[in-house]
Protein backbone atom coordinates (compact mmCIF):
# COMPACT_ATOMS: atom_id res chain seq x y z
CA UNK A 1 0.00 0.00 0.00
CA UNK A 2 1.72 3.32 -1.04
CA UNK A 3 2.35 5.99 1.51
CA UNK A 4 -0.28 8.44 3.25
CA UNK A 5 -2.81 6.04 0.25
CA UNK A 6 -5.52 6.33 3.37
CA UNK A 7 -6.74 8.74 5.80
CA UNK A 8 -6.63 7.79 9.74
CA UNK A 9 -9.94 8.54 11.52
CA UNK A 10 -8.09 10.41 13.47
CA UNK A 11 -5.90 12.67 11.30
CA UNK A 12 -5.70 16.28 12.25
CA UNK A 13 -6.81 19.55 9.68
CA UNK A 14 -4.74 22.43 9.89
CA UNK A 15 -4.83 25.03 7.50
CA UNK A 16 -2.43 28.32 6.96
CA UNK A 17 -2.34 31.36 4.64
CA UNK A 18 1.31 32.53 4.39
CA UNK A 19 0.41 35.85 3.12
CA UNK A 20 -0.96 36.48 6.29
CA UNK A 21 2.01 34.74 8.18
CA UNK A 22 4.33 37.09 6.43
CA UNK A 23 2.54 40.09 7.10
CA UNK A 24 2.09 39.21 11.20
CA UNK A 25 6.40 38.82 10.59
CA UNK A 26 6.47 42.20 9.47
CA UNK A 27 6.22 43.38 13.37
CA UNK A 28 8.12 40.24 14.98
CA UNK A 29 11.17 38.47 14.12
CA UNK A 30 8.99 34.90 14.53
CA UNK A 31 6.59 33.15 15.44
CA UNK A 32 5.94 29.46 16.85
CA UNK A 33 3.89 27.05 15.06
CA UNK A 34 1.52 26.94 17.78
CA UNK A 35 0.54 30.89 17.31
CA UNK A 36 -0.07 30.38 13.74
CA UNK A 37 -1.91 26.83 13.76
CA UNK A 38 -3.63 27.15 17.24
CA UNK A 39 -3.25 24.78 19.82
CA UNK A 40 -1.06 21.51 18.95
CA UNK A 41 -0.76 19.68 21.99
CA UNK A 42 0.34 15.93 21.64
CA UNK A 43 0.53 16.28 18.00
CA UNK A 44 3.99 16.43 17.33
CA UNK A 45 6.96 16.66 20.14
CA UNK A 46 9.36 19.85 18.73
CA UNK A 47 13.28 20.78 18.59
CA UNK A 48 12.02 24.08 16.11
CA UNK A 49 8.77 24.73 14.75
CA UNK A 50 9.00 28.33 13.97
CA UNK A 51 8.05 30.50 10.78
CA UNK A 52 11.07 33.47 10.36
CA UNK A 53 10.53 36.56 8.81
CA UNK A 54 13.67 37.19 6.25
CA UNK A 55 12.55 40.17 4.46
CA UNK A 56 9.93 42.19 3.43
CA UNK A 57 8.88 39.69 0.57
CA UNK A 58 9.97 36.91 2.40
CA UNK A 59 9.13 33.81 5.29
CA UNK A 60 10.96 31.02 6.73
CA UNK A 61 9.81 27.90 8.00
CA UNK A 62 11.93 26.07 10.37
CA UNK A 63 11.34 22.18 10.56
CA UNK A 64 12.77 20.15 13.12
CA UNK A 65 10.26 17.75 14.98
CA UNK A 66 8.52 14.44 15.15
CA UNK A 67 5.02 13.99 14.60
CA UNK A 68 2.39 12.04 17.22
CA UNK A 69 -0.75 11.98 15.23
CA UNK A 70 -1.07 11.88 11.29
CA UNK A 71 -2.75 15.36 10.23
CA UNK A 72 -3.09 17.30 6.73
CA UNK A 73 -2.09 20.80 6.36
CA UNK A 74 -4.00 23.32 3.61
CA UNK A 75 -1.69 25.74 2.78
CA UNK A 76 -2.80 29.17 0.68
CA UNK A 77 0.00 30.85 -1.11
CA UNK A 78 -0.54 33.72 -2.52
CA UNK A 79 1.85 34.00 -5.73
CA UNK A 80 5.03 32.95 -3.36
CA UNK A 81 7.69 30.60 -5.11
CA UNK A 82 8.04 28.00 -2.53
CA UNK A 83 12.11 26.49 -1.82
CA UNK A 84 11.83 23.18 0.71
CA UNK A 85 14.84 21.32 1.66
CA UNK A 86 14.45 18.56 3.20
CA UNK A 87 17.57 16.85 5.26
CA UNK A 88 15.36 13.30 6.85
CA UNK A 89 11.22 12.27 6.78
CA UNK A 90 8.80 12.43 3.95
CA UNK A 91 5.24 13.65 3.50
CA UNK A 92 2.76 14.09 0.82
CA UNK A 93 2.25 16.88 -1.20
CA UNK A 94 -1.05 17.22 -3.35
CA UNK A 95 -2.44 19.56 -5.25
CA UNK A 96 -5.60 20.00 -7.42
CA UNK A 97 -3.91 17.14 -10.09
CA UNK A 98 -1.39 15.69 -8.41
CA UNK A 99 0.13 14.05 -5.45
CA UNK A 100 3.82 14.23 -4.79
CA UNK A 101 6.24 12.64 -2.31
CA UNK A 102 8.74 15.02 -0.69
CA UNK A 103 11.95 13.68 0.52
CA UNK A 104 15.18 14.26 1.43
CA UNK A 105 18.14 15.03 -1.03
CA UNK A 106 15.60 16.75 -3.11
CA UNK A 107 14.98 20.17 -3.16
CA UNK A 108 11.70 21.06 -4.29
CA UNK A 109 10.35 24.86 -5.64
CA UNK A 110 6.69 25.16 -6.16
CA UNK A 111 4.29 28.07 -6.66
CA UNK A 112 0.68 26.55 -6.09
CA UNK A 113 -2.21 28.24 -4.95
CA UNK A 114 -2.78 25.51 -2.79
CA UNK A 115 -2.01 22.70 -1.58
CA UNK A 116 -2.03 19.77 0.87
CA UNK A 117 0.67 18.53 3.26
CA UNK A 118 -0.19 14.97 4.75
CA UNK A 119 1.79 13.91 7.03
CA UNK A 120 2.11 10.24 8.81
CA UNK A 121 2.70 9.63 12.82
CA UNK A 122 6.06 8.69 13.87
CA UNK A 123 7.71 10.86 11.18
CA UNK A 124 11.31 12.94 12.46
CA UNK A 125 10.71 15.80 9.75
CA UNK A 126 13.57 18.18 9.30
CA UNK A 127 14.36 20.85 7.02
CA UNK A 128 13.37 24.15 6.25
CA UNK A 129 11.35 25.30 3.97
CA UNK A 130 11.49 29.45 2.35
CA UNK A 131 8.28 31.30 1.13
CA UNK A 132 9.22 33.89 -1.16
CA UNK A 133 6.98 36.83 -2.91
CA UNK A 134 7.24 35.84 -6.89
CA UNK A 135 8.01 39.48 -8.11
CA UNK A 136 10.50 39.27 -5.19
CA UNK A 137 12.13 36.53 -5.80
CA UNK A 138 12.90 37.53 -9.64
CA UNK A 139 14.13 41.13 -9.09
CA UNK A 140 15.97 40.32 -6.31
CA UNK A 141 17.75 37.37 -7.17
CA UNK A 142 18.01 38.14 -10.72
CA UNK A 143 16.71 34.59 -11.86
CA UNK A 144 15.86 35.11 -15.90
CA UNK A 145 12.46 32.92 -16.88
CA UNK A 146 14.08 32.52 -20.35
CA UNK A 147 17.58 31.02 -18.42
CA UNK A 148 15.43 28.08 -16.73
CA UNK A 149 14.65 24.43 -18.25
CA UNK A 150 11.73 24.80 -20.43
CA UNK A 151 9.36 22.94 -18.06
CA UNK A 152 10.07 25.24 -15.47
CA UNK A 153 8.95 28.48 -16.80
CA UNK A 154 5.76 28.65 -15.96
CA UNK A 155 6.29 28.65 -12.25
CA UNK A 156 8.72 31.87 -12.60
CA UNK A 157 5.58 33.64 -15.23
CA UNK A 158 2.96 34.13 -13.40
CA UNK A 159 0.77 33.92 -10.18
CA UNK A 160 -1.22 30.46 -11.25
CA UNK A 161 2.48 28.88 -11.16
CA UNK A 162 2.83 25.31 -12.24
CA UNK A 163 0.34 22.06 -11.07
CA UNK A 164 3.61 20.35 -9.68
CA UNK A 165 6.56 20.93 -7.46
CA UNK A 166 9.58 20.77 -9.56
CA UNK A 167 12.47 18.90 -8.34
CA UNK A 168 16.18 18.91 -8.17
CA UNK A 169 18.68 17.25 -6.20
CA UNK A 170 19.92 19.62 -3.25
CA UNK A 171 23.55 20.63 -3.83
CA UNK A 172 25.98 20.19 -0.76
CA UNK A 173 26.29 23.97 -0.14
CA UNK A 174 22.62 24.06 0.61
CA UNK A 175 22.26 20.84 2.99
CA UNK A 176 25.25 22.33 4.75
CA UNK A 177 23.21 25.94 5.05
CA UNK A 178 20.20 24.26 6.37
CA UNK A 179 21.77 22.14 8.81
CA UNK A 180 22.92 25.34 9.93
CA UNK A 181 20.06 26.97 10.22
CA UNK A 182 18.71 24.05 12.45
CA UNK A 183 21.28 24.20 14.68
CA UNK A 184 21.58 28.17 15.32
CA UNK A 185 21.22 28.82 19.16
CA UNK A 186 21.82 32.32 18.78
CA UNK A 187 20.06 34.81 20.35
CA UNK A 188 18.41 38.27 19.02
CA UNK A 189 19.03 39.80 17.02
CA UNK A 190 21.94 37.62 15.97
CA UNK A 191 19.45 34.57 14.92
CA UNK A 192 17.79 36.64 12.50
CA UNK A 193 21.09 38.12 10.86
CA UNK A 194 22.55 34.97 10.87
CA UNK A 195 19.35 32.81 9.50
CA UNK A 196 18.83 35.77 6.37
CA UNK A 197 22.50 35.42 5.54
CA UNK A 198 22.07 31.41 5.25
CA UNK A 199 18.31 31.64 3.20
CA UNK A 200 20.23 34.61 0.75
CA UNK A 201 22.81 31.70 0.31
CA UNK A 202 20.57 29.37 -0.66
CA UNK A 203 18.49 31.24 -2.87
CA UNK A 204 21.36 32.10 -4.76
CA UNK A 205 22.29 28.81 -5.35
CA UNK A 206 19.00 27.39 -6.07
CA UNK A 207 18.86 30.33 -9.07
CA UNK A 208 22.55 29.33 -10.20
CA UNK A 209 21.79 26.01 -10.52
CA UNK A 210 18.22 26.67 -12.35
CA UNK A 211 20.34 28.94 -14.81
CA UNK A 212 23.14 26.26 -15.19
CA UNK A 213 20.51 24.00 -16.63
CA UNK A 214 19.38 26.73 -19.48
CA UNK A 215 17.70 24.93 -22.52
CA UNK A 216 17.83 21.22 -20.52
CA UNK A 217 13.61 20.09 -20.48
CA UNK A 218 12.35 17.63 -16.94
CA UNK A 219 14.57 17.71 -13.75
CA UNK A 220 17.95 18.29 -13.27
CA UNK A 221 18.55 15.23 -10.92
CA UNK A 222 22.49 14.82 -12.52
CA UNK A 223 25.15 14.73 -10.75
CA UNK A 224 27.88 17.14 -13.15
CA UNK A 225 31.32 16.71 -11.90
CA UNK A 226 31.36 20.35 -9.73
CA UNK A 227 28.14 19.27 -8.13
CA UNK A 228 29.91 15.73 -6.71
CA UNK A 229 32.82 17.89 -5.39
CA UNK A 230 30.27 20.09 -3.71
CA UNK A 231 28.53 17.21 -2.29
CA UNK A 232 31.38 15.67 -1.02
CA UNK A 233 32.74 18.84 0.60
CA UNK A 234 29.50 18.95 2.68
CA UNK A 235 29.99 15.52 3.49
CA UNK A 236 33.53 15.33 5.09
CA UNK A 237 31.74 18.75 7.02
CA UNK A 238 28.50 16.97 8.52
CA UNK A 239 31.13 14.57 9.48
CA UNK A 240 33.21 17.26 10.68
CA UNK A 241 30.38 18.68 12.51
CA UNK A 242 29.01 14.98 13.97
CA UNK A 243 32.24 13.60 16.22
CA UNK A 244 30.29 12.29 18.75
CA UNK A 245 27.13 10.59 16.40
CA UNK A 246 28.77 10.55 12.84
CA UNK A 247 25.48 9.48 10.71
CA UNK A 248 25.97 6.01 8.49
CA UNK A 249 27.35 5.68 5.19
CA UNK A 250 24.32 4.95 3.95
CA UNK A 251 22.58 7.78 5.88
CA UNK A 252 25.13 10.33 4.97
CA UNK A 253 24.91 9.64 1.35
CA UNK A 254 21.04 9.91 1.43
CA UNK A 255 22.13 13.93 3.24
CA UNK A 256 24.32 14.66 0.46
CA UNK A 257 22.35 13.05 -2.29
CA UNK A 258 24.77 10.37 -3.67
CA UNK A 259 24.54 6.96 -3.89
CA UNK A 260 27.08 4.90 -1.27
CA UNK A 261 29.54 3.90 -3.72
CA UNK A 262 29.70 7.71 -5.87
CA UNK A 263 30.30 8.99 -2.08
CA UNK A 264 32.61 6.21 -1.56
CA UNK A 265 34.77 7.07 -4.85
CA UNK A 266 34.39 10.73 -3.61
CA UNK A 267 36.11 9.89 -0.63
CA UNK A 268 38.79 7.91 -2.19
CA UNK A 269 39.46 10.10 -4.91
CA UNK A 270 39.70 13.14 -2.37
CA UNK A 271 40.73 12.27 0.53
CA UNK A 272 42.57 9.16 -0.17
CA UNK A 273 40.28 7.45 2.49
CA UNK A 274 36.98 5.53 2.93
CA UNK A 275 33.90 7.74 4.33
CA UNK A 276 34.05 5.81 7.42
CA UNK A 277 38.10 5.87 7.60
CA UNK A 278 37.88 9.53 7.07
CA UNK A 279 35.01 9.76 9.50
CA UNK A 280 37.79 7.97 12.27
CA UNK A 281 40.60 9.99 11.76
CA UNK A 282 38.12 13.00 12.55
CA UNK A 283 38.12 11.78 15.28
CA UNK A 284 41.28 10.26 16.80
CA UNK A 285 42.69 13.95 15.96
CA UNK A 286 40.21 15.57 18.03
CA UNK A 287 40.66 13.10 20.50
CA UNK A 288 44.41 13.98 20.49
CA UNK A 289 43.89 17.75 20.43
CA UNK A 290 41.81 17.58 23.35
CA UNK A 291 44.03 15.22 25.80
CA UNK A 292 46.75 17.49 24.61
CA UNK A 293 44.65 20.36 26.08
CA UNK A 294 44.45 18.78 29.58
CA UNK A 295 41.53 20.27 30.38
CA UNK A 296 38.67 16.93 30.04
CA UNK A 297 38.97 14.07 31.58
CA UNK A 298 39.74 10.71 28.95
CA UNK A 299 36.28 9.20 30.09
CA UNK A 300 34.85 13.01 28.92
CA UNK A 301 36.92 12.98 25.63
CA UNK A 302 36.31 9.70 24.87
CA UNK A 303 31.99 10.32 24.79
CA UNK A 304 33.14 13.83 23.17
CA UNK A 305 34.06 11.80 19.80
CA UNK A 306 31.41 9.05 19.95
CA UNK A 307 32.83 6.23 22.40
CA UNK A 308 30.60 4.52 25.10
CA UNK A 309 33.21 3.52 26.66
CA UNK A 310 37.00 4.28 28.59
CA UNK A 311 37.68 0.71 27.21
CA UNK A 312 36.66 1.31 23.45
CA UNK A 313 38.11 4.51 23.00
CA UNK A 314 41.51 3.18 24.71
CA UNK A 315 41.47 0.65 22.47
CA UNK A 316 40.72 2.58 19.08
CA UNK A 317 43.15 5.28 20.01
CA UNK A 318 45.69 2.46 20.65
CA UNK A 319 45.16 1.44 17.76
CA UNK A 320 45.62 4.54 15.39
CA UNK A 321 48.34 6.22 17.25
CA UNK A 322 51.05 2.98 18.66
CA UNK A 323 50.37 4.80 22.32
CA UNK A 324 47.32 4.57 24.84
CA UNK A 325 45.54 7.99 25.78
CA UNK A 326 46.81 9.98 28.27
CA UNK A 327 46.79 13.52 29.71
CA UNK A 328 50.63 15.35 29.33
CA UNK A 329 52.05 15.59 32.47
CA UNK A 330 51.81 18.63 34.74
Amino acid sequence: MPPHSSRPKNRRTLSIDLEQIRRQLRWQPSVAGSEVLGPLEGLYRAEDHRYRRVDDGTLLHVMDYETLLPYELKIERADMVCVQIMLAGTYMRRSAVRSQIVESSMTSISNLPESLSVTNAGQKLQGIWIACDRRHFLSRYGLQPDMVPTDYVPLFQSARGMPVAIELATQGPNIVAAQEILSCRMKEPLNSLYVAAKVTEILCNVVAQLHSMAGARGPGRIHTWEATQQAIGAAAEIYRRTLSSPPTVDELAQKVGLNRNMLTAGFKARFGATPNAFAHALRMREAKTLLDGGHLSISDIARSVGYSSYASFAHAFHAYYGVPPKKPAV
